[in-house]
């Protein structure tokens, strides 16, 4: 079981800019959110959050800025830089990648927003939990920075699991939008239910996709492995 204070302070939001473009919040290029699943700094989120064509990421040479919230009012506190580290024929499959805090950020004002190194507030995605007992109905808390709340904020929204349509995909009714790719969905214990990664277009009303912690840990296994050897 997890608190939802610890949960806030581990979900980050990310803007990335393209190679030779300076930071701007009013003009960023790519925004989403992410996790931070290491004290160490690394962070885990959906690929399309990172500029990148087929053959090379387009990512500034500094990396993309991630925004650590105050755990009580999900307002910006922190700020650093961050590697990404794509690989990419599996951040294509599954549509996730990492980020590694490799310094903190400062302004041109030269305020520092941030301790580097440090131990970050980790959110460990394999608690113990029970993905098998996620059933149609249950609780859904999504975790994110969607554009509709303005893009900077910690934002949370409620609903259920709607469906299983398959290929490791939940569909819920919590609110998800531009700007919550890459954060986390948990149930009501505070375990994950998987990374919110898109919308689901309908006629009369939308559903929120959600990449499933089995995919997750899949992803997981195979990008550790590669990265450790």
């Amino acid at each position: 079981m997890c608190s939802s204070d610890l949960i806030s302070a581990s979900i980050v939001n990310i803007y990335c800019t393209s190679k030779g473009d300076d930071y701007s919040i009013e003009e960023e290029i790519y925004g989403g959110s992410g996790t931070i699943i290491s004290e160490d700094g690394l962070v885990i989120t959906n690929s399309h959050v990172i500029p990148q064509t087929e053959d090379e990421l387009l990512v500034s040479e500094l990396g993309c800025l991630v925004f650590l919230p105050n755990e009580i009012t999900g307002s910006p506190e922190e700020i650093y830089y961050a590697q990404p580290i794509v690989y990419e024929d599996l951040s294509e499959k599954y549509d996730l990648a990492y980020l590694e805090i490799s310094n903190e950020y400062i302004d041109e004002y030269g305020e520092v927003w941030g301790e580097y190194p440090k131990r970050f507030t980790a959110y460990e995605i394999d608690l113990l939990c029970n993905e098998d007992n996620l059933k149609l109905g249950e609780n859904v808390r999504v975790y994110g920075y969607p554009s509709m709340s303005g893009g900077l904020s910690l934002t949370i929204t409620d609903g259920i699991i709607s469906s299983f349509p398959g290929d490791g995909i939940i569909l819920t009714s919590a609110k998800i939008d531009e700007g919550n790719s890459g954060g986390l969905a948990v149930d009501s214990d505070g375990c994950i239910v998987g990374i919110p990664s898109s919308v689901m277009l309908g006629e009369y009303e939308n559903m929120g996709a959600i990449i499933s912690k089995k995919l997750v840990e899949k992803f997981q296994n195979i990008m550790d492995d590669r990265i450790n050897n």
